[in-house]
């Protein structure tokens, strides 16, 4: 290992200005990364070709893992709704990611490109990075401030970022642009008086029926565009509404909502002639209502009046329906038409939410611009600990004499030094990472500092023999653990939209930095689940000094050092320093570590949410660390609410488990729909008798 002598340096300094990168041997820096869009959408094209190119939600696991195999493109998400089909992705070439990015999706969709290549729009850099920004505030969409797209865009993010197809340059995007979104609403009346979609399909409705509260409605389609027009016929008055959908598992919670009725599709046939409205929002590739089947529908209904309502991409109705004699059709683009004429009422609101994509843009384009420094600072950070660790090392003979106590407060003394000389280097240096000048500044540092070779040390050392412990600071011995493969993390939409994935976590190796009441909160959440848990900490409260007399966990007196993430699984970083915090990510993201930083949503890569447990009933409650202490609250309340007899027909379920397997499927569907629409108040304080008639339905369904 090569050891810099400051002072020697220093007494050189002039020479040492006068560097450059040939006299530095430096090599040059890798090559930039583009975030960059090819897209097409309503304004560009007709719905016949989007129809075309749309990539269906059954499809879209294959679309992105074609793309992640392209080796020209090296982070990637697919937005596909009604409106638009458009591909972001980071590459390295702008000139060419074009013609690569056409080439992909005609290879996909089986069209040539001389087909479909003139109303594709593209973007880099500052303008795609604009245009992203436009899409998620509502600004690109047909109508003007609509709210939908953010959800589109979040599940969109969240299957991608599943996949493996988003990395730091397309997860701070989205974060950006979703935040930004959230501001434009806040900060201008961009949504006010919005109708979407839905709401205009029901407001139609009203026009040409009236009072719905006698009017029957068929939902096709259990997901988003569905569960919002059934909302909004509930609100209009309709009260009799059946669900229809490929599975039942989608359309029972609605069902339950709305006090509707279930179907699977086969047994639409029995109900159309008496629904005077049917909805259809499926993503299947070919139509599920054809004419010919609307045209016997109607001769049952005596032909009065039907209202097709067609919010799906690609069309779920076949246009020839509406030609047929009282059949009205609605098509997505009919609807979008209706509810745009408010467009001219926000247009003063425009200006403003451009300006604040404008502010936005630039916050991005700052961090963007610091990612070549990032590596700097943690080597330096290393440099700056070895430092520190050879001069405790090299002065443990004599510090050994000391008592326990003043060996560690000199060991926190070093550590708490080695932060502050760290400090101000470390804002400078990330300021400076955002002008163009940023590259040259972090080779001046890797020069001056001999951080080039720092990442080819080794990251653990093997301190001398006698160091005290709690100066350099002993690592003790983990409990045996087996070997687990890190869980994979998948969330809908990241931000504001974490949803928990429940993974075994019986003796998951887990550190926690930080002694204080947040780290604290944070390992109990851990143990609860299982896991084996070591807290990070030279200081720490009354309560964590009685978690480790319990041998509850390992509490390991010292300073945060990038070694003990060694062999960890997952890392809260949850100290009162944001720096220390921010370097707890760097690292444990460098080594693939699934992280979270306290009070830091940006700095998440995974959440603790609030848990309460009933029997084999667990619910989480998360904010997607917006709110840690709301969701505790609302934990707390859904537990003094929810009856207990749930627990007990969850308990006796899993008991019948089994015999539920070997049920044909009719008769397992019928069983669990007549499970879901039992009334638990019925049963409060007998929680034997729930279990028989649950056993009875199970007879009843055999």
């Amino acid at each position: 290992m090569r050891v810099i002598n400051l002072s020697k340096a220093f007494r050189g300094r002039k020479k040492l200005v006068s560097l450059n990168s040939s006299t530095m041997n430096i090599t040059a820096p890798p090559p930039c990364k583009h975030v960059v869009v090819l897209g097409t959408n309503h304004t560009s094209s007709k719905t016949e070709l989007r129809d075309r190119l749309i990539v269906t939600p059954d499809r879209l696991k294959a679309a992105l893992a074609q793309l992640a195999r392209n080796r020209a493109v090296f982070e990637s998400f697919i937005l596909s709704t009604c409106n638009r089909v458009e591909i972001y992705a980071v590459m390295e070439n702008p000139a060419a990611a074009r013609e690569q990015l056409l080439a992909f999706l005609s290879d996909f969709q089986g069209i040539p490109v001389g087909e479909f290549e003139s109303p594709f729009y593209f973007y880099h850099c500052e303008e795609a990075a604009g245009h992203f920004f436009s899409v998620v505030a509502g600004l690109d969409s047909m109508v003007i401030g609509e709210t939908q797209i953010l959800g589109q865009v979040k599940e969109a993010y969240r299957c991608a970022r599943e996949m493996g197809n988003t990395g730091a340059i397309l997860n701070k995007l989205f974060h950006f642009a979703v935040e930004t979104g959230k501001r434009i609403r806040t900060e201008t009346r961009i949504s006010d008086g919005i109708l979407s979609v839905p709401s205009a399909a029901v407001d139609l409705l009203k026009k040409n029926l009236g009072d719905l509260s006698m009017r029957s409605a068929l939902i096709i389609g259990a997901g988003e565009m569905g569960e919002l027009t059934a909302r909004h016929l509930a609100a209009a008055g309709c009260r009799k509404m059946y669900f229809a959908n490929r599975t039942l598992g989608h359309s029972i919670p609605l069902a339950q909502e709305f006090g509707g009725t279930v179907l699977v599709l086969y047994d639409m046939d029995a109900v159309m002639p008496e629904c005077d409205i049917v909805v259809s929002s499926t993503g299947a590739p070919h139509f599920i209502l054809t004419a010919d089947w609307i045209k016997k529908i109607m001769a049952l209904r005596n032909h009065r009046a039907l209202y097709l309502i067609d919010i799906a991409a690609p069309r779920d109705i076949e246009p020839a329906a509406g030609t047929l004699r009282n059949v009205f059709l609605y098509s997505f683009d009919e609807l979008s038409v209706l509810v745009s004429k408010n467009s001219q009422l926000r247009a003063d609101e425009i200006g403003k939410a451009r300006k604040i994509i404008a502010e936005d843009i630039e916050n991005y384009f700052i961090w963007y611009r610091s990612l070549p420094i990032l590596p700097t600072l943690g080597s330096l950070r290393k440099r700056f600990e070895l430092l520190r660790n050879e001069e405790l090392e090299r002065y443990a003979s004599r510090l050994a004499r000391l008592p326990a106590e003043s060996r560690e407060l000199i060991g926190q003394f070093a550590a708490s030094l080695t932060n502050r000389f760290l400090r101000m280097p470390s804002k400078v240096l990330r300021e400076m990472g955002a002008s163009r000048d940023g590259v040259e500044y972090s080779r001046s540092l890797d020069a001056l500092f001999g951080l080039e070779d720092i990442g080819n040390e080794p990251a653990m050392r093997e301190h001398a023999p006698g160091v005290a412990p709690g100066l350099a600071g002993e690592v003790p011995a983990s409990p045996a653990v087996p070997e687990v493969d890190p869980p994979e993390l998948g969330s809908k939409g990241f931000n504001t939209g974490y949803y928990p994935i429940f993974v075994n976590g019986r003796r998951l190796p887990c550190l926690v930095v930080g002694g204080g009441m947040v780290g604290v909160r944070k390992a109990e959440s851990l143990l609860e689940s299982g896991a084996t848990v070591t807290v990070l900490s030279p200081q720490g409260s009354d309560r964590l000094a009685d978690l480790e007399r319990q041998n509850r966990l390992v509490w390991i007196r010292n300073h945060y050092e990038e070694r003990f993430l060694q062999d960890m699984q997952l890392v809260i970083g949850a100290t009162d320093d944001p720096d220390i915090n921010e370097q707890v990510y760097i690292d444990a993201n460098s080594r693939g570590i699934l992280v979270n930083v306290a009070d830091d949503p940006e700095h998440c890569t995974f959440i603790v949410p609030s848990v309460m447990t009933k029997g084999r009933l667990c619910v989480a409650v998360g904010t997607g660390g917006a709110a840690p202490m709301v969701a505790a609250k609302i934990r707390a309340e859904l537990e003094a609410v929810l009856p207990e007899e749930y627990a007990a027909m969850i308990d006796e379920l899993g008991a019948l488990r089994p015999a539920i397997r070997r049920m044909p499927a009719g008769d397992k569907d019928r069983f669990w729909q007549s499970v879901c629409a039992i009334d638990i108040s019925a049963f409060r304080g007998q929680p034997e008798v729930l279990r028989q008639r649950i056993r009875d339905e199970l007879a009843g369904a055999d």
